[in-house]
């Protein structure tokens, strides 16, 4: 019975260590800085160009991502974007 016991606790214990590794990544903040390429309200994306590269990001329902709602006005110019998994947190102006 005990050896029974400790191979279910040895088990779940192995678990619970692989559980925590799979969640160590998340939380990581990216940050685009360029041209404000296209805006997509219909499919709530935007696109970020900068050094030859574009970045497409998504605008969540869910998430209010902070400057979200001028982001039409931001097509154009130089903006600065913090997301995590390709889902936008903040939309700024660059000076």
């Amino acid at each position: 019975m005990r050896l029974v016991f400790s191979m279910i606790l040895a088990v779940v214990l192995a678990f619970g260590v692989s559980l925590g590794s799979a969640y160590a990544g998340c939380g990581k903040k990216v940050t685009n800085k360029g041209t404000l390429k296209n805006v997509d309200a219909d499919k709530k994306t935007i696109v970020v160009a900068s050094k030859g590269e574009e970045t497409k990001l998504s605008l969540t329902m869910g998430t209010k991502a902070i400057g979200a709602d001028k982001v039409a006005d931001m097509k154009g110019k130089m903006v600065k974007v913090i997301s995590e998994h390709g889902k936008v947190d903040s939309v700024a102006l660059l000076n």
